[in-house]
């Protein structure tokens, strides 16, 4: 018999009589003729995949090709180091496999039938995940016809599947009649071991010091009420509110950006943040109680300073919990109108916050990644709320993406009451050193 070891293989796969463990290469292993009857084959087959889930309480561990498909396996009892497998690792899967064919004249007294037997050997405390795993399957086919003008002997599987299978050697072929069992046994030595990802940075891959700077444009509109004196009657208040939707902010907001930055040492991160925004909505957006109309501009300017603790940490999320203070700056210049009279009125104040947040950091593929922040504040403020988001697409220097922020705060001082949201959408880039 001569046939490549691979054709054999996959066509006893086709036939149902084997089960594959691993698409992957193969190199070498011709079926060669080794005595009258029996043929047989070797070959070192290798593959490469990346680990994207773990299951330490079944120990599956599921594997994603190069080409996209995914596959899962089983680590067994003789993997003992499955914690130090993580998500992003790359598995390579090394093995050589030998197939034996051996013609068994007049059958064997039983039925076709399949047989896996498998042992292993465990890897040494503390290294890497690794194993040894022996698998062999061994099937046993009826020949139910032979055919001599195309040279095939036909076999029927456990399951009943007919196999033509091909033998090129006709003093084999000589051998072979209907009623004989062809024993087909495939040996599988596999070793198993783990070595860095080789992918773009990623955005959690922070084990040395790193630094990263955000810079965003921030699409801001404007939410609320300033209630002050009143200009006409200062034994009465008047509330000055805004309320618009998305399309006003271009109409209204004359400058609003984001600047941010991180370093983080391991688990431990220290971020801050730096913002300003300047907006002057329309009289028609501006409603005014008693008086005919009020032109007004804001501006406000946030800063923050904060150290976080990451409480998971892995190449594909990062999770910070963090606390620090915030300080904010806010200048409204309103002027009333109340008949052919103006009335100005300049109010600046400032304060500042403790607050305490979440922060969290995704790979959620190879080139994208995503950052989401949420925190409360109390001191100055009544209290105040920020949440952001922001998704990137990756480069070597960094990213370019998109996202959203949301930040309210109340707050009351010297007869003015302050309870405003900013709320709109983020583009920019952030950069890593």
């Amino acid at each position: 018999m001569k046939l490549t070891q691979s054709a054999l293989a996959a066509a006893l796969v086709a036939a149902g009589m084997l089960v594959p463990a691993v698409h992957a290469q193969t190199t070498g292993g011709a079926l060669v003729g080794t005595a009258p009857g029996v043929a047989m084959a070797t070959a070192a087959v290798s593959a490469s995949a990346s680990v994207t889930a773990i299951d330490m309480t079944t120990r599956q561990v599921t594997l994603r090709r190069g080409d996209g498909s995914t596959f899962t396996v089983v680590a067994g009892p003789e993997v003992r180091n499955l914690p130090q497998l993580r998500v992003g690792d790359t598995v390579t899967v090394t093995y050589y496999d030998a197939l034996t064919l051996e013609l068994r004249k007049g059958g064997t007294g039983g039925p076709a039938r399949r047989s896996e037997t498998s042992a292993g050997a465990r890897a040494d405390p503390g290294m890497r995940p690794g194993a040894v795993a022996q698998r062999e399957v061994t099937i046993v086919a009826d020949v139910v016809a032979v055919d001599t003008s195309s040279r095939t002997v036909t076999l029927r599987g456990p399951k009943g599947n007919l196999l033509a299978l091909p033998v090129r050697d006709p003093e084999q072929l000589k051998l072979v009649a209907v009623g004989d069992q062809v024993e087909a046994t495939y040996a599988e030595a596999a070793a198993v071991s783990v070595t860095p990802v080789a992918a773009p940075p990623s955005a959690m891959a922070a084990r040395s010091p790193t630094y990263s700077a955000f810079l965003f444009f921030w699409g801001s509109g404007l939410d609320g009420e300033i209630r002050t004196q009143s200009p006409v009657d200062p034994s009465r208040d008047v509330n000055v509110s805004w309320k618009w939707n998305f399309g006003d902010i271009w109409d209204n907001l004359d400058m609003a950006f984001m600047a941010y930055g991180d370093a983080r040492f391991g688990r431990w991160t220290v971020m801050g943040d730096y913002t300003y925004t300047k907006i002057s909505p329309s009289r028609e957006l501006s409603r005014v109680e008693e008086l005919d109309s009020v032109d007004t501009s804001l501006k406000t300017q946030f800063g923050q300073l904060a150290a976080g603790y990451a409480v998971v940490d892995n190449p594909s999320a990062r999770i910070e919990l963090y606390g620090g203070a915030r300080f904010y700056s806010t200048r409204n210049e309103l002027v009333f109108r109340s008949g052919p009279n103006d009335f100005p009125v300049d109010a600046k104040d400032s304060w500042w916050d403790g607050v305490v947040g979440v922060r969290g950091l995704w790979q959620m593929a190879p080139q994208w990644v995503a950052v989401g922040q949420l925190d409360g504040g109390w001191g100055g403020s009544d209290h105040s709320l920020q949440a952001w988001g922001y998704v990137g697409y990756q480069f070597d220097w960094g990213s370019i993406g998109g996202g959203w922020r949301y930040l309210n705060f109340q707050r009351e001082d010297a007869g003015v009451t302050q309870d405003l949201t900013f709320n709109g959408p983020l583009l920019g880039a952030v950069v890593r050193f």
